[in-house]
């Protein structure tokens, strides 16, 4: 039962910050469109990288890739929250961050489900 709940807070905490993300690059750009590509870095890494995931979890650990890709996740957060002045002066250093979050939640999400089985 913890895990279930644990998986539901971890699922609806990534989503918000998914859209923090772009709610966050509308106050650093005052271009409207930047907040467009900012999405966009955030999901082109799905239909990329989704493909070989359940590769990826069923050949090697599912804890163990679950575990490093949620640091990586946890690292482009960190990197975002650290860099925040510098994003200020030069906003598109968001998006490589974006795509780096991108890259981790593309595992993490079926990572979990994964877990569930």
């Amino acid at each position: 039962v913890l895990y279930y709940i644990a998986f539901a807070l971890g699922t609806f905490s990534g989503s918000c910050f998914l859209y923090t993300i772009v709610i966050y690059s509308q106050s650093l750009v005052e271009r409207e469109g930047f907040s467009g590509i900012v999405f966009l870095f955030l999901y082109i890494p799905f239909p990329i990288l989704f493909m070989f995931t359940g590769l990826l979890l069923d050949r090697f650990s599912r804890k163990l890739v679950l575990a490093s890709f949620q640091g990586i996740v946890f690292l482009a957060s960190f990197l975002i929250f650290f860099l925040s002045h510098e994003l200020l002066q030069e906003p598109y250093l968001l998006l490589g961050l974006a795509f780096f979050h991108g890259i981790g939640m593309t595992v993490v999400l079926p990572g979990r489900m994964a877990l569930l089985r």
